[in-house]
């Protein structure tokens, strides 16, 4: 929990913190550490304005997980290893949509699980490299794009197959002051280029 908040308070550069959100870490913290330490934690629920005794608290529950906030945070993460260079004007590139083969490997895919209900990648492949030979020599790529298709619809449904699970450029543009602050910089760009692909930004 103490690396959540941690991350947390990196993504809010110049800006205070959620009080409801501190709040609520701090009331769960003590919660927990009441069997060991009930007189602080008892301290820090009076703190908070909680008028019963931490022993009639109840324990807390984790909400249900919401892997697209999981999915932005690793993102955003991959992201901040691929900066390596000292500059201080960088500009971040992402895709508007997949190539034009890439789309219709994946509108292979939706066809063979609308009829199968389920599919293996080697399948799909195999089926549009029979129709597109002069793709064969990207089997790798294609298998790899066709991996992460299959675990989108298994994550978020069949709806994800062709898209990805939220809008970089509306990402990437809310945490741009993070980024600058993280990388140290005067002046951050973001854009749209065809050089890349859906989850795979380039950075320059």
């Amino acid at each position: 929990m103490k690396e959540v908040k941690r991350q947390y308070s990196k993504y809010c550069p110049g800006e205070s913190m959620n009080g409801e959100f501190i709040g609520k870490f701090l009331e769960v913290q003590a919660i927990i550490l009441s069997p060991i330490i009930p007189h602080f934690s008892q301290h820090i629920f009076n703190i908070l304005k909680k008028d019963m005794l931490i022993q009639k608290a109840r324990w807390p529950e984790s909400a249900e997980c919401d892997h697209i906030i999981l999915e932005q945070h690793g993102y955003i993460q991959d992201l901040k290893r691929m900066f390596r260079r000292k500059t201080s004007d960088v500009t971040i590139f992402v895709a508007r949509c997949w190539p034009p083969w890439i789309t219709d490997l994946l509108e292979s895919a939706s066809v063979l699980i609308k009829s199968k209900q389920s599919w293996d990648v080697k399948d799909v492949w195999q089926i549009y490299a029979s129709k597109n030979p002069e793709h064969q020599n990207s089997k790798q790529e294609g298998m790899h794009r066709l991996s992460q298709a299959r675990d989108r619809c298994n994550r978020w449904g069949i709806e994800f197959l062709h898209v990805w699970p939220f809008d970089e450029m509306q990402f990437l543009q809310d945490r741009a002051e993070y980024l600058k602050k993280s990388w140290r910089l005067e002046k951050l760009n973001i854009e749209f280029s065809d050089k890349t692909i859906p989850g795979k930004p380039m950075i320059q």
